[in-house]
């Protein structure tokens, strides 16, 4: 019988000490009577070590106090559940589920109660990380941009969420339970059944495009469907997020449009271009590209789209206008009302306006330059896509503006340097530095050369030079190539084609070319040749008088000579000296 009940007693540890649960069997005074190997492990003790010992002694006081009025209820008779949570060791502490059931005698008294407990921190933690996950998930669906629908294969409407509502067709309760037919446009309603349809097949489908005539003016969606986990045989459900692209289409716009008006446009008509794309693009009744004037308190325009096309340009001055706002706001709205802001602008009351948008264009180093004008006969609808594709064009029409100016005050130079290069009243041409061909001559050259200026254009200037002169000409050429130098300057004489002899006077500096890689050399050529002729002139009479005056001199040398040998012979007759001798060289340098 000892045997059986020992055997019977070892089954029965050996099935609790195995179980994932942890048990305890305590008497009515809290006393262990049996305690299976799990839940002696959790007080880091033996299952023989708890026998006979109190709760609150393994417990703790801590501990204990959590479980205590639960025990008194199991007492009273009561069968209680309760979550506490344990720490072993150094470990991370774990949440366990009791439950304390009540053991009665045989006259219904209780004498102790059954504890069994079960360890559910991985099951706490996984809720606990689930709640968190739902947490994130909310919070990116209430920050997400995008509408999201809970719909039926057939197009009907369960739920609706909606950042914005005027991003939909319908208010969301007139949306609930209708058919996507019902709600949106033939075209729009039948890509999202396409939309439907292909997740149905493929589990999700994406990148659908769809474009609404809202309240708010155009708008463009993206749709991108999931379908819904739902029971056996129930009807297929989908989540539909529909994103808003407007901006991104009108971007994807603006870049084509630029892209080809690159290609085909240029100066006013690419303004003009711009101006219509804009009007069509946000829907605005009166387009105007502006110059900014000189005295900065008038404006002129270059390109005007009113009412669908093209109209003439014309000058206002800034004041009491909207535009007068910009220089000093930068982007300037007004989304409606406009002319009660601006009661004295005509052009705003003649127009019906009721909106405005103005950008300032600015130049490469941050100037004002002009302006791009928007006004409409309705409130501005979406005012941030407004502000966006205009701030988007603005530095393009900048840039274009600047090269319009670029380009006509090089106009200008180029005709002020004609008219001088033309009418200089010294000989100039312009020389290819490396194949020494000259590009252009004046007719003074042509002149002081005795040739025509079309003979001139495009010879090799070697062929003007002296073949004796040549090399020297290469060399002083070659010096223009040290640092520092900017220009040398000769002497030089030239053979006509009719044999006469001319000198001339070169200046040679580099110039800038307008191709990267090119070099180019003015030479500018002074006829010198009366006056090399008056030094030649100059040098003979120089000569003349210099053999003149050497023989007047010799005669006075001769002359004091006679006079001291007089001298000499008075001087042996016991006689004074005749003559006063005066030595005309020192006399020449005395009055020097």
């Amino acid at each position: 019988m000892n045997a059986t009940l020992q055997a019977s007693e070892a089954q029965l540890r050996f099935v609790t000490d195995h179980m994932p649960i942890l048990i305890a069997h305590c008497d009515q005074q809290c006393r262990y009577k049996f305690v299976n190997l799990p839940h002696a492990r959790i007080f880091g003790c033996e299952p023989a070590e708890m026998i006979g010992r109190q709760v609150r002694d393994l417990m703790g006081e801590s501990l204990y106090a959590v479980a205590e009025p639960h025990i008194a209820a199991t007492l009273s008779g009561h069968r209680v559940e309760f979550e506490m949570e344990v720490s072993q060791n150094s470990e991370s502490p774990r949440t366990l589920h009791v439950i304390h059931v009540p053991e009665f005698d045989a006259d219904g008294q209780v004498v102790g109660f059954l504890a069994t407990l079960t360890d559910i921190s991985e099951r706490k933690r996984a809720e606990s990380q689930l709640r968190i996950t739902n947490q994130n998930l909310q919070a990116t669906l209430d920050a997400s941009p995008d509408l999201m629908f809970d719909m039926g294969l057939d197009g009907r409407y369960f739920d609706c969420r909606s950042p914005r509502q005027d991003l939909l067709a319908a208010p969301a309760d007139h949306i609930l339970g209708k058919l996507v037919t019902e709600v949106l446009p033939a075209e729009a309603a039948e890509t999202v059944l396409d939309a439907l349809r292909e997740a149905n097949q493929n589990q999700t489908s994406s990148g659908k495009q769809l474009q609404l005539t809202l309240p708010t003016g155009q708008r463009w969606f993206e749709l991108s469907v999931a379908r819904k986990s739902t029971p056996a045989g129930a009807p297929s459900r989908f989540i539909v997020l529909s994103r808003d692209i407007t901006a991104r289409k009108l971007r994807e716009s603006s870049d084509t449009f630029l892209a080809q008006a690159a290609i085909d446009l240029d100066g006013v008509l690419f303004l003009q271009a711009l101006a219509r794309y804009l009007a069509t693009s946000l829907r605005m009744d009166y387009i105007s590209v502006n110059r900014l004037d000189r005295d900065g308190l008038t404006t002129t325009t270059l390109a005007v789209w009113h009412d669908g096309h093209i109209a003439d340009n014309i000058q206002y001055a800034l004041a009491d206008t909207p535009c007068g706002a910009v220089p000093a706001r930068g982007l300037c709205r007004y989304p409606e009302s406009v002319t009660t802001h601006f009661p004295r602008d005509p052009k705003l009351q003649a127009l019906g306006a009721v909106s405005y948008v103005g950008v300032p264009l600015l130049s490469h180093n941050g100037d004002m330059i002009g302006l791009i004008c928007a006004i409409s006969r309705q409130p501005l609808g979406s005012p941030s896509q407004v502000d966006r594709l205009m701030m988007h064009m603005a530095p393009h029409a900048a840039a274009e503006l600047e090269r319009l100016d670029s380009e006509a005050a090089l106009r200008d130079s180029e005709a002020r340097f004609r008219s001088i290069f033309a009418q200089a009243p010294l000989g100039v041409a312009l020389i290819d530095a490396s194949s020494g061909i000259i590009l252009e001559a004046n007719a003074r050259l042509a002149a002081i050369v005795g040739r025509s200026v079309n003979e001139l254009t495009g010879m090799p200037w070697m062929k003007l030079a002296h073949p004796d002169r040549i090399q020297r000409g290469m060399q002083w050429l070659q010096q223009l190539q040290s640092p520092g130098r900017a220009s040398i300057e000769f002497d030089n004489h030239h053979q006509r084609p009719d044999g006469s002899r001319v000198w001339i006077h070169l200046t040679i500096a580099p110039v800038s070319a307008r191709a990267a890689g090119e070099s180019q050399h003015l030479c500018m050529v002074q006829d010198i040749t009366e006056r090399r002729q008056a030094d030649e002139v100059m040098r003979s009479s120089n000569a003349i008088l210099s053999r003149f005056n050497a023989l007047a001199v010799g005669r006075e040398l001769r002359m004091v000579e006679l006079k001291r040998d007089i001298n000499a012979l008075c001087a042996e007759l016991g006689r004074p000296p005749r003559h006063r001798v005066v030595d005309p060289v020192s006399a020449a340098q005395d009055v020097v």
